[in-house]
């Protein structure tokens, strides 16, 4: 139980930094994936269409945008999984949330969201098998 109650309160702070850096170093120690932060999606503003994805947002962007909090590629930078680490803030706005959802569903793009809310033993264990049941399901 305490193991439990320190790993939800370890990972509960605002500033997500770290979390994202130990989560993304982990990934790339357990799984294949070229594991990218700090990295920005692209939908076209009036079909939602997927545009594409980079570490800048040119000035005057034409696209709508969203940072994602991690992206999982293959080799050859094609996207396989995007990974949403959603903490209590997204309690409060669920309708971002939701939103943020559907556009990367309409963009067909394959979301995994994580709720820290879910965390039995540490994030490690959650995103893993997050992960693993995205790939079941297709």
């Amino acid at each position: 139980m305490k193991k439990n109650n320190q790993a939800k309160s370890h990972f509960s702070y605002k500033n997500d930094d770290v979390e994202l850096v130990e989560i993304g170093q982990h990934l790339r120690d357990t799984t294949d994936f070229v594991v990218k932060r700090e990295h920005y999606i692209f939908f076209d503003k009036m079909s939602g269409k997927y545009m594409g994805y980079d570490s800048t947002v040119p000035n005057n962007c034409k696209y709508k945008v969203r940072n994602p909090d991690l992206i999982l590629c293959d080799k050859e930078g094609n996207i396989r999984k995007i990974i949403e680490i959603d903490g209590s803030v997204h309690d409060k706005k669920f309708f971002d949330t939701e939103q943020r959802n559907e556009e990367y569903f309409m963009a067909n793009l394959p979301l995994v969201v994580v709720s820290k809310l879910d965390i039995k033993t540490n994030i490690f264990d959650l995103v893993d098998d997050k992960i693993m049941e995205s790939i079941c399901k297709r």
